[in-house]
């Protein structure tokens, strides 16, 4: 089937839940609990009914959901490899600053201590990433938790890169490892469903809960896949984002006594 120009290609439908997809669902294992429709717009996740379909958007999927049709002007960032640079250069110096602190002084998280209180942190907040100027899916709670934008929009940069054709062979398995590891890890109710069509056919146009979900399991993909050759400097990549991500995501930047 042929498209025009100005028609969105639609991606395959990700599989059906049998049950409702919102946690806690009032009728779950009842006849009345089976999914009966989609969400229209990312086609990841089904419903009992209009009830739960509303309360899942308020309190989580509205931060998950992104269109399942590709808007080709939407799909892939324009290549930059300055801004990729820029963004590598700080995300790695930042990584090389936490690993160099004593282990006494990265024991003290669990008394009070903050990542944001290192002076390299503050290079996150200062970055002008133009290629997220336009985007509009902004995290949860990112005013209250600066360090979560900067984040996902270099995780969304990063994406787009690596996918951007022509796909090297290497990763070509990375979005099924991904949606595997989605299918198998029993992960919270918040976590977006990946659909690895979806990740690859548009990795720019995702939403901030798929950009978290794929940050958080890219390094363990990369890893069970095998960090060498090409695909060692994604990996290198990937692994200082998602330790940054663990350390500053809940992060508020007040600085503590």
């Amino acid at each position: 089937m042929s498209t025009t120009a100005s028609e969105p290609l639609v991606l395959p439908l990700p599989p059906l839940d049998k049950h409702c997809s919102y946690n806690p669902c009032p009728t779950f294992g009842e006849s009345d609990g089976e999914a009966k429709h989609r969400c229209s717009l990312c086609k990841g996740v089904s419903y009992c009914g209009q009830r739960c379909q509303k309360l899942d958007w308020k309190e989580n999927h509205r931060w998950n959901c992104s269109p399942l049709a590709i808007d080709n002007d939407k799909a892939f960032l324009e290549p930059d490899p300055e801004e990729l640079e820029e963004l590598t250069r700080v995300i790695m110096h930042w990584k090389e600053a936490y690993d160099k602190l004593p282990d006494a002084e990265k024991q003290k998280q669990n008394k009070g201590w903050k990542a944001s209180s290192m002076p390299e942190s503050k290079g996150l907040l200062d970055l002008q990433i133009a290629s997220g100027a336009s985007y509009s899916r902004l995290p949860k709670n990112h005013t209250k938790y600066p360090f979560r934008l900067p984040i996902i929009l270099i995780t969304r940069r990063f994406l787009s890169s690596m996918f951007h054709p022509p796909l090297p062979p290497a990763l070509e398995r990375i979005p099924d490892m991904l949606c595997r590891m989605g299918r198998e890890i029993v992960a919270p109710n918040y976590y977006p469903r990946m659909h690895g069509p979806k990740i690859i056919r548009k990795p720019a146009d995702l939403s901030s809960g798929e950009y978290g979900t794929i940050l958080d399991w890219m390094p363990v993909a990369l890893l069970e896949h095998g960090i060498k050759g090409e695909v060692k400097e994604w990996g290198d990549r990937w692994i200082a984002l998602a330790t940054a991500e663990k350390l500053l995501w809940t992060d508020d930047g007040v600085a503590t006594l």
